[in-house]
């Protein structure tokens, strides 16, 4: 009789935990399908640290849409003096 009861609740301790990693998994799939579609940031950065990223070509000026006429000028300046720095 105590076998009886002790397996029982083994397998009824294995069927929650499998519930609840299915569960997981949709939830988890539902997450990613929700972050399929592209997402756009608002951020500043240090005009230095953007220059360090196009020499090191980590980042590109295709990727950047700027905000503002002052930003625009100041990104056109760091990609030519990138431009011109990996040419030198």
């Amino acid at each position: 009789m105590i076998i009886i009861r002790i397996r029982l609740i083994v397998t009824i301790n294995e069927l929650t935990q499998d519930v609840k990693q299915q569960t997981d998994i949709k939830l988890m799939n539902r997450l990613v399908k929700n972050t399929k579609k592209p997402q756009t940031l608002r951020f500043e950065i240090d005009a230095d640290k953007l220059s360090a990223l196009f020499s090191q070509q980590l980042i590109c000026a295709a990727d950047i849409r700027c905000l503002d006429h002052s930003s625009k000028s100041c990104l056109q300046t760091i990609c030519l003096k990138s431009l011109l720095a990996s040419h030198s």
